[in-house]
């Protein structure tokens, strides 16, 4: 027989066990980002990476399945760590993102990005001139999307990782 005493510790008791936090520390991926970075694991090489480079591209860098075709227009440059925040919190935003639209345009990739973590690396190319980026996981594509949301501040961090390239210097 249940007492009025008893019922309302089993109803207190049933409303706290609901309100407890979930085990471990749960990242919420939108569907969008894991579309643009190809899978959770792309996101957290992003999320962890340790080293960040930023290198140049070649004239004429349109868009290749493997990684390994474009050319490389001088050496990579280390990106500063406060800058790496500003940058992976811009990329892992999915505002910087116009995710309904689809532009008529072929992307000449100028600048990249790699993010290495644990063995793993993730190259992220940028068009500034159709403001499309490409996403690569360990050499191969995974997705790509329009960043024109984003396109000021990535123009004003890339300017900051190549001081003296002409052509960086006259994106606006």
């Amino acid at each position: 027989r249940m007492t009025f005493p008893r019922l309302l510790l089993l109803v207190v008791g049933c409303l706290l066990v609901g309100c407890q936090e979930p085990a471990g520390p749960a990242v919420d991926k939108p569907s969008a980002l894991l579309s643009i970075f190809g899978s959770e694991q792309g996101i957290d090489i992003v999320q962890a990476s340790t080293v960040v480079h930023a290198y140049r591209l070649a004239d004429g860098s349109y868009y290749q399945d493997d990684l390994a075709d474009y050319e490389r227009a001088g050496e990579p440059v280390p990106v500063p760590e406060v800058d790496q925040v500003t940058l992976r919190d811009l990329l892992l935003d999915e505002g910087s993102y116009e995710l309904e639209m689809a532009k008529g345009c072929e992307p000449v990739f100028g600048v990249g990005v790699r993010f290495t973590s644990g063995g793993k690396a993730v190259d992220i190319l940028f068009c500034f001139q159709c403001d499309i980026l490409a996403v690569y996981q360990d050499g191969r594509a995974v997705g790509d999307e329009d960043f024109d949301p984003a396109r000021t501040r990535l123009v004003t961090l890339v300017k900051k990782f190549f001081p003296n390239d002409n052509v960086i210097e006259q994106l606006h």
